[in-house]
């Protein structure tokens, strides 16, 4: 295998460093030394959106992702309160077939190499990969059929206890807010367990794929990482024996998991990376929940809103304590992590990079000429192999992939989507 890439959803810069620098995280330490790490800057703190930004090279407005849910464009003036149930709402979950160019797996399985995806956000239906394989991730239905190409793969996925993510109530995998929690009365305990289960069944896999499966370049995402942080970072500085060691928990397993690749996968290209970093909630003295604008974020529950709006407009250049209010605590936050090291990659250190780079790098650590439309550029200076370019074909039609556009729409309250606002600065 040439290239291995683990997405970490969520990994922060600075507490990575922090735990580093404490001998906790040996292997990412290790990592660091060998090769080229430190921040990307990102250009959304939408998870779909900088996914999918990943995944294309390119940027939202021309991959067309920019939320978890799209609108019809037709009533995206609707002047309709969102959160009442008799409202007419027109958006649904995104799916592949909203992502209008092709993904780098695509261009790469069709030049020949094998890929294999594991839970990569934002695709469901899976992508059909010639001679590799992909896992969707966690917009995948809780009633979806089709998790996996090849379906063949599917019994190996059941061996592991395999989980696209933990599902409470009616909710898609890995969805979570405050509500959801109380309403289903899930207590910190029972989140925690549930989040790990499915970290360590992933772990357990990538591993499995790594050592059987015949591939050129593997990609997995830990999306626990992200959850536990948003559940429990206001536990992690108190003095609390039964959670505050959570999120200190969740970077130990990556870090054994990026200890166990590069011992036994020596001549690879390891890639970490997060799509965003993370931190307290708080309301800037921007008055913005934040940077790029939107008022709240996938997790947030309408309680969550309304003491929002209050502090927003009322108590606007004061920092807000919400652990006391809100189950959720931790937020996105700019900027992410990125670290990589492998037989293509130079000794160099520290070097701060946008985070659209990561893409047409891995894109040359695979050994293929990276597309002249990506946005970002190779970390060229930390990389000892030749970056060729070539223009390429990033277009891509509906018919191309499984059209399941309508399957979700009708669920839309159901999956707690009718709980999100998205408010643009004018």
């Amino acid at each position: 295998m040439r290239t291995i890439a683990l997405g970490v959803d969520g990994m922060d810069p600075t507490l990575r460093e922090r735990w580093v620098d404490a001998g906790e995280l040996p292997n990412i330490r290790s990592l660091q030394e060998a090769g080229a790490f430190g921040r990307a800057n990102c250009s959304s703190l939408i998870s779909a959106t900088q996914w999918t930004t990943h995944f294309t090279g390119v940027s939202p407005d021309r991959h067309g992702v920019t939320d978890f849910v799209t609108a019809n464009e037709q009533d995206t003036g609707s002047t309709e309160n969102p959160f009442r149930k008799e409202a007419i709402d027109h958006r649904k979950l995104i799916t592949t077939t909203d992502i209008a160019v092709k993904t780098y797996p695509e261009l790469l399985s069709e030049d020949g190499l094998a890929v294999g995806l594991i839970n990569p956000l934002p695709i469901w239906p899976p992508l059909e990969l010639d001679g590799g394989f992909c896992i969707a991730g966690m917009i995948t239905p809780p009633d979806a059929d089709k998790i996996v190409f090849p379906s063949s793969m599917k019994s190996e996925l059941d061996k592991f206890g395999y989980q696209i993510d933990v599902r409470y109530g009616d909710r898609p995998y890995g969805f979570l807010d405050d509500a959801l929690l109380e309403d289903n009365e899930i207590d910190l305990a029972t989140l925690r367990e549930d989040m790990f289960d499915v970290l360590e069944a992933r772990i357990a896999f990538t591993k499995y794929a790594i050592k059987s499966k015949d591939l050129d370049v593997l990609y997995s995402l830990l999306k626990t990482m992200d959850i536990v942080q948003h559940a429990f970072w206001a536990h992690m500085d108190r003095d609390d024996p039964a959670f505050g060691d959570t999120i200190l928990e969740c970077y130990r397993k990556v870090d054994d998991l990026v200890g166990w690749i590069r011992e036994t996968q020596p001549d690879a290209n390891l890639v970490v990376f997060s799509d965003h970093g993370f931190g307290p909630r708080k309301d800037p003295a921007s008055g913005r929940l934040h940077a790029v604008g939107s008022l709240v974020d996938s997790y947030v529950s309408v309680p969550f809103q309304l003491k929002s709006l209050y502090h927003r407009f009322l108590k606007s250049e004061t920092e807000v304590d919400l652990s006391d209010l809100d189950r959720l605590s931790g937020g996105h936050r700019n900027p992410a992590a990125w670290a990589m090291a492998g037989p293509d990659i130079r000794d160099w250190g520290k070097i701060d990079i946008a985070f659209e780079d990561i893409t047409p790098t891995l894109v040359a650590l695979s050994g293929r000429p990276v597309p002249r439309a990506y946005v970002g550029e190779p970390v060229a200076d930390a990389l000892i192999c030749e970056i060729d370019y070539r223009d390429v074909d990033l277009s891509v039609t509906r018919e191309h992939r499984e059209d399941v556009a309508g399957e979700v729409s009708d669920r839309l309250y159901n999956l707690g989507y009718a709980d999100m606002v998205k408010e643009q600065d004018s």
